[in-house]
Formats: C-alpha cells, structure tokens, sequence
C-alpha cells in the first residue's frame, strides 16, 4: 500500500480547500477530543481550522474541569478570545447531582461569560451563588436555555431569561430540596418549553409561537387552572404536541385530558405520564371517561399513558382488556392512529387495532 510522504501530505493540505479540510476535521474530531487537539498541533493552517471546532461544544461536569477550562479561555482572552468559537456550554449533568460550585470561580467565569457572544445553547445543572454570573451575562444568540432552578439563583434567572428575547426553546428543573419561584416568564419567540406547573402558569407567550409543552405537576404546584390559563394563547393554531407529567395523586391523567381537550382540542399528540405508581392498571371507569374526553379532539394521531416497554417483557396478560380499551378509544376519536397503553404500542383506526411489535 503506497503511503505519502511528509511533502506530499503537506502539498494536498494545501491543495484542498478549507472548506473540505474543516469537514474531514470535524469528522475526525467527533469521534475523539484527543485527536482533535493533536491536529490543532500539527500546523498553523490546521490549528486555525481546527481551534474553532475544538472549543464549539464544551462540557463540563466536575469543578475541577471548570476550572481548568476557564482558565484556558481566560488565558486566550486578548483580541481573538476563543470563548466567540462556543456555541454549546453545558456545566454539571443533567440527572445525577448538580455541580455546586463556589463563589470564588463564580467570579472567575464572570469575564468569561462575557466572551460568549455567539453562544447558542446553555445548559447549567449547577448549585451555588450563580447570580452575579446571571446578572452580569448577555448572549445575542442563544436559542436554547436548559437549566435548573435553585432558590439561591431564581431571581436572577427569571431577569436572564427575560432578558434573552431570541429564546425558543427553554428546559426549567426544580431543584429536589425545594421548588423555587421564578415568576413571570415573557418569551415571545418560544416554541417548545419543558417545566413544573407553576412554572408554566407565569409564562407569557406572544404570536403563539408554542409548538411543544411539556409540563409536570408536583405535589406544591397550584391547581391546573393558572397553568392552563397561560398556556391559553396556544389555543388556535400553532401547538401541536403536548406532554402532562404528574407526581402528585390528586392530579390525575383524566384531570389533565380533560383540561388539555377544553383549552386545546386541536393537539396532535398528547403524552401523558405518571411518575409514580406507573404499575397500577386503568380501571374501566377511568377508561371509560377518557374515551368520553377523546371525542373533543379534532386532530389527535398520539395518545401516550406512561412509556412504550417491550411487548415480550410485559406478556399477554390483560391483552384483551387493553384491546377493547383502545377500540373503544378509537371510535371516539376517528383520527387516532397510534396508542400506548399498560407498555404497550397499538397501532390501528377506529374500531381496528393490532398490537405493533418492532422488527
């Protein structure tokens, strides 16, 4: 097999333009971090193209890698900070335990931050005094916010979220200990948005941009009426999928089809999930008011209780119950055409349902 020389190499670097050689360094790049920051040493050409895919996503989930890597953006601050190369930022990881991080390198990122002018996408699973960074922060062109929401830091948030009008999509996490008030919310380009109850009760929406919600109620949220109120000025056209997750008993699933079918009977799909309790089976009465609500929906194709498990995990019991459920369920709403029930994905319309299994 012939193998190019240094020379040779160094003649098709040069040859092909930049374009392509950022492609096939990106490609290198996504499969190892340590191959991406060894081609940055190989040539100033490279380096230059390989510098801004190198610092474009930057995770990071330890404080001790936080610092590190301030640090580094801190050191190349000067005229050409390659802290304008980030386009994703994520500190902490989202489901394990958030990065507390202390007040001393909360200050350091603070001129960091600054440097962040093209930043797209923040992610902050973090604990700590994370206000002044808040306060001080401004992205033009963050699209994308997913974040917790800690008593320590609530006030600042709710002031950086308002302050970031060119937001559509925007992730709230309330911390386990305590769900902090954030109050109002006014983003009038947002169109999917993912928080608690009340949370979506202080949201203000304009031009009915909302096309995917996904809200969870828990156990100190206040009744569905605030939330839904809010979410009011979705009613007629633009939201097409909806998703209603509850912890708390005194919230059922009918509860929230029933508010989601009188405010918003135009839904595509709609997921309903219980956080707790996910064994317990729908009794018929159940079924049978739901079936009752279904017929308010003009446009339903997805209709989701809990998650879609193995068919082969879950066996045959109770197939027949479920199958006649969801012919029942079928002939409400004739434009049903998929449904999860007990674990189990059918697939079907009006009054025929077969039980879908992949491949």
């Amino acid at each position: 097999m012939p193998v190019l020389t240094r020379r040779a190499s160094r003649c098709i670097v040069r040859w092909l333009p930049n374009e392509i050689l950022a492609e096939v360094i990106q490609h290198l790049g996504s499969n190892s971090y340590r191959d991406l920051l060894a081609l940055c040493r190989t040539s100033r050409l490279i380096h230059g193209l390989a510098t801004p895919i190198l610092y474009r996503n930057i995770r990071l989930s330890t404080v001790t890698a936080t610092r590190r890597c301030f640090l580094t953006l801190r050191t190349h601050a000067g005229s050409h900070p390659r802290a304008r190369h980030v386009r994703l930022l994520t500190m902490g990881t989202l489901g394990k335990s958030n990065l507390n991080l202390p007040a001393d390198l909360v200050s350091n990122l603070i001129p960091v931050f600054q440097d962040f002018r093209r930043l797209q996408c923040l992610e902050l699973y973090v604990i700590g005094p994370l206000g002044p960074l808040l306060q001080e922060s401004n992205f033009p062109e963050l699209r994308a916010l997913n974040s917790n929401v800690d008593i320590s830091f609530s006030a600042a948030l709710r002031e950086f979220i308002n302050r970031h009008l060119s937001l559509t999509s925007l992730d709230l996490f309330p911390t386990e200990d305590f769900v902090a008030e954030i109050g109002s919310i006014s983003l009038p380009h947002l169109r999917n948005y993912t928080g608690p109850g009340r949370y979506a009760s202080g949201l203000v929406v304009g031009d009915k941009s909302l096309e995917t919600v996904t809200v969870i109620w828990e156990a100190e949220d206040p009744s569905l009426g605030p939330a839904w109120a809010a979410l009011g000025v979705c009613t007629e056209a633009t939201i097409s999928a909806l998703a209603l997750g509850t912890f708390c008993d005194r919230i059922s699933a009918v509860d929230l089809l029933r508010c989601a079918a009188q405010n918003m009977p135009h839904l595509a799909i709609v997921d309903l999930r219980r956080m707790h309790n996910t064994a317990d089976r729908m009794p018929p009465n159940t079924a049978q008011e739901i079936a009752h609500i279904l017929v308010r929906f003009t446009e339903l194709c997805v209709l989701k209780f809990d998650s879609a498990a193995d068919a082969q995990d879950i066996g045959n019991q109770d197939m027949e119950a479920d199958h006649r459920i969801v012919v029942s369920w079928g002939k409400a709403c004739n434009t049903l055409c998929l449904i999860v029930l007990h674990g189990r994905l059918w697939k079907g319309r009006h009054e025929v349902w077969d039980l879908y299994r992949s491949s």
